[in-house]
């Protein structure tokens, strides 16, 4: 049985032929004896695969996608948004029907008000406090897209949606690790907790006012949209054991809970309220339980197309333990376990093009729950000792279980730093 390839002309079919076993036995003939097998074939599989499309549309998609990168071209056809080259020796190329059955000139889904957008690739991003919430609610659906030349094409929901890889970023890790007071009253001096989230960029700036502290969140002057916020928190002394309460105002200008939109020219923000706590109990001589959390909503402000956001709430909490004096004068050793803030109820909605016939789509509107499946744990060791009066070593490990709020995700890091006070 010999083997071939069919070069393809706007107005014949040529094909290059074995015809004999050996490796340079191959000769060029004009006809359709031997294409007309391949043709057939390729157009009777376009037409189960496009049953809408016309001959002639079948044939544009044959020709559209035939490889042509191996010859120079004399000139160009264009099919639907696709500009192909040919010339008089080559025609348009091989035959090349996996390309045929592929999406051709573009990838555009159909929009729910009329018209057509391009798809180039997913439009919302999920993470900060929702994980993989979005793209794990739309695998369980399909949409229907169109390319370039009119095939239309089934795929799942979730090519809508990317998700944020979750890491841990060394520098920040060690950053936080000196800024640590080992001089000050607090036990367990380690890693105070953000008035207003982990993951929203900015400068937070303290002003303390007698048993209240300020808390100001700065915009970062290299931000596109510039986060900013402000906190307030109150100290009540019980005796022997102490709570701040505080209440804090944010405006997110790049997402809502985290979840951003990856559609250019169009922006997702929300405005935050939250309640913070952080209690604090003597539990011996220089030891330490504490417990500090928070609970917020995020109201959007602005979204994007694709995607209409509700109102989010959360929550977070942490407990640690911390002691001093343990096995150096002054020094501090702290452990602690942590659920970060993530989404505690809300929801995003999609609406959908799930079938097409006869030039009609079909939308449906899907509800997808911004919880995350599995919620991160951070877990937290910490030391610290004075090594004089100006300078300290510093250490500290975190393991987070569901990193980034996505079930199953681990990751470690570990920072050491020697703090020199001028």
């Amino acid at each position: 049985m010999y083997a071939g390839r069919s070069l393809v002309y706007l107005g014949r079919w040529d094909s290059l032929w074995a015809v004999g076993t050996g490796d340079s036995d191959y000769s060029l003939g004009t006809g359709t004896s031997f294409a007309t097998p391949q043709v057939s074939g390729a157009v009777a599989l376009l037409a189960e695969a496009f049953p809408t499309l016309t001959a002639q549309d079948l044939r544009a998609r044959i020709l559209a996608s035939a490889n042509n990168g191996f010859y120079s071209h004399s000139g160009y056809v264009q099919f639907g948004t696709v500009n192909h080259g040919f010339d008089e020796t080559f025609g348009h190329g091989f035959l090349d029907l996996k390309a045929a059955l592929s999406p051709i000139g573009g990838s555009y889904i159909p929009l729910s008000g009329g018209g057509i957008t391009a798809l180039n690739g997913p439009v919302i991003l999920s993470g900060g406090m929702a994980g993989n919430a979005i793209s794990r609610g739309l695998a369980g659906h399909n949409i229907v897209f169109v390319d370039g030349l009119g095939g239309g094409f089934d795929a799942s929901a979730q090519i809508l949606s990317a998700n944020a890889i979750p890491t841990q970023n060394p520098v920040a890790h060690v950053a936080d690790l000196l800024s640590t007071d080992l001089t000050g009253q607090r036990v367990d001096p380690f890693f105070a907790p953000s008035q207003f989230s982990s993951f929203i960029a900015g400068r937070e700036m303290d002003i303390a006012l007698n048993d209240a502290n300020l808390t100001l969140l700065l915009p970062d002057p290299n931000a596109t949209s510039p986060n900013f916020g402000v906190a307030a928190t109150r100290g009540f002394d019980f005796g022997s054991t102490s709570l701040n309460l505080g209440l804090s105002v944010l405006h997110e200008a790049g997402g809502v809970a985290g979840v951003k939109s990856l559609i250019s020219g169009q922006n997702m923000a929300s405005t935050h309220g939250a309640a913070t706590f952080d209690w604090h109990m003597p539990v011996g001589a220089g030891q330490e339980f504490s417990v500090s959390g928070s609970v917020g909503i995020a109201s959007p402000s602005a979204t994007n197309s694709a995607a209409e956001m509700s109102s989010v709430r959360y929550n977070s909490v942490k407990l640690a333990y911390g002691a001093r004096d343990i096995w150096g004068a002054g020094d501090r050793f702290s452990i602690g376990v942590s659920l970060p803030q993530a989404v505690q109820s809300g929801s995003v909605k999609f609406v959908l093009p799930t079938a097409m016939a006869h030039g009609a789509t079909t939308f449906s509107s899907v509800d997808v729950g911004l919880a995350p499946e599995g919620r991160q744990l951070d877990l937290t060791v910490s030391y610290g000792l004075p090594l004089s009066a100006r300078s300290e070593v510093l250490m500290s490990a975190v393991h987070r279980v569901n990193a980034g709020h996505i079930a199953g995700e681990r990751n470690s890091g570990v920072a050491v730093g020697w703090k020199l006070n001028f």
